[in-house]
């Protein structure tokens, strides 16, 4: 039907006309193919996917073309479907895929056996290939960091609590922030969403050099920021393709609304030195100048944050730096890893860049940071184990490849599969053995964590 006809009962309607006219009648590709736009994503629903390569001919080169079906006796037709399915999600879609299974009715049987150990992660795959896809299907921007990294960076590789040195979650946050508005100068308000840190090995770029990799999937806004090692004669250290940071970055329409609270009543403590407090929980003092006094509330906390060097990244750390102070204590530090949302005003962003102060807030109660630059909600925080306690000679014997203790466990490298108080307990030390495997390199580990209680 010629594009004319579109609206007529001909083509609307599963009449016998509309059979026999596409029996008799020429398929009109080029007509209908004008309004498919560039970078479009093509799912053809017809039976043995014979119109691929017609479509292919007639569409942009850039054009995504999914078949459900393939008419080859040799093809699984499931196999096709779900992989079909499965380029959508890496296109950046979200197919409701529990539509092709049946539903379960609950309660369950007790007697029905579980499937869960039948499923294992493939780690032959490298999974940050699925996000980037071809420079065409994503945004992307690689730089150096290490020993000859760009000044710029300097800051990702100086930052260090205590003898430990971090890239700061702040960092790997304006660096996809940064990248993002370069790419949508228009913008007003940007969102982050499900962002989250890893741990990465610092002797990496410290004593070496590492291609960091910062990708956006344009369908969807998913990022990922990853880092692969570089041929170097002076680093023996062999650092395979690792993942940094996640999460997903959308504009967001209309203007950023943020509801300022009205803190008057401070605690007695109330004006507190910005810096003294970071001292104390180990933190550099470098990089802690746009904060000169915090005021503890009976709410929660607040500041002012001044530009030093018209960074976005200063207004971030700072923020985080904040909520590491109200939720830390004497006995330990704590870091933001995980935020479900931040919202940023860029025009504000610009404001603060030219050296307009802003003011934030920090409500412990509802997990929020409030302003008018920017919003957090929902953060959580893990520790930064500093101490290094040794674990009790007493239980050294014994096949055990982790040693660890409760303040310098670093158990979010571990897949845990099995914990469970040890026979060796009492009622002054606390001894928890353990089984698992290493995140990172995937080697299987067990061992103990022990806790001494102090007197």
């Amino acid at each position: 039907v010629e594009e004319k006809d579109w609206d007529s009962d001909l083509a609307k309607y599963a009449s016998p006309q509309y059979f026999t006219n596409n029996l008799l009648s020429s398929v009109y590709f080029e007509e209908g193919s004008r309004h498919i736009p560039k970078n479009a994503i093509v799912i053809e629903i017809s039976p043995h996917a014979l119109l691929a390569p017609i479509v292919r001919k007639s569409l942009d080169p850039d054009t995504d073309i999914i078949a459900l079906t393939n008419r080859s006796k040799s093809i699984n037709n499931i196999q096709c479907l779900l992989e079909g399915i499965g380029k959508l999600y890496l296109n950046g879609y979200e197919p409701n895929v529990n539509a092709i299974y049946p539903t379960n009715e609950y309660p369950i049987p007790a007697l029905v056996p579980s499937i869960s150990h039948f499923l294992t992660w493939d780690f032959s795959v490298q999974t940050i290939r699925g996000l980037e896809m071809g420079s065409r299907k994503c945004w992307y921007k690689t730089f150096v960091l290490g020993v000859c990294s760009k000044p710029k960076y300097q800051h990702l590789l100086d930052y260090k609590i205590g003898p430990k040195f971090l890239i700061p979650a702040a960092g790997l946050i304006s660096l996809v922030l940064d990248l993002f508005v370069s790419l949508n100068p228009a913008a007003k308000t940007v969102a982050i969403e499900n962002f989250r840190t890893y741990e990465c090995d610092m002797g990496v770029f410290l004593r070496g050099n590492c291609d960091v990799s910062v990708a956006i999937t344009r369908v969807g806004g998913t990022f990922a920021i990853s880092a692969e090692d570089m041929e170097d004669v002076w680093c023996t250290v062999n650092c395979k393709e690792r993942i940094l940071a996640t999460g997903e970055i959308k504009l967001v329409a209309g203007k950023m609304k943020s509801n300022i609270p009205d803190w008057t009543t401070e605690t007695l403590e109330g004006r507190l030195e910005f810096d003294a407090c970071l001292k104390k929980l180990a933190f550099s003092s470098r990089g802690n100048q746009c904060v000169q006094q915090l005021s503890k509330h009976l709410e929660g906390f607040s500041a002012d944050i001044s530009s030093t060097s018209g960074r976005t990244f200063e207004l971030v750390d700072s923020c985080l730096k904040l909520i590491s102070i109200a939720r830390s204590d004497d006995e330990r530090t704590v870091v933001p890893y995980c935020i479900q949302s931040m919202v940023f005003n860029m025009e504000m962003i610009r404001e603060y860049k030219q050296g307009q102060s802003v003011r934030v807030f920090y409500d412990p109660m509802d997990n929020e940071v409030t302003s008018s630059v920017i919003l957090m909600k929902t953060i959580r925080t893990k520790d930064i184990l500093l101490d290094k306690l040794e674990p009790s000679k007493e239980y050294t014997s014994g096949t055990s490849s982790y040693w660890t203790s409760m303040k310098t466990a670093k158990l979010d490298d571990i897949d845990i599969n099995y914990i469970g108080l040890s026979s060796q307990a009492s009622k002054d030390e606390t001894i928890v053995d353990f089984s698992g495997t290493m995140n990172t390199w995937r080697n299987r580990v067990m061992g103990i964590v022990s806790y001494v209680k102090s007197k």
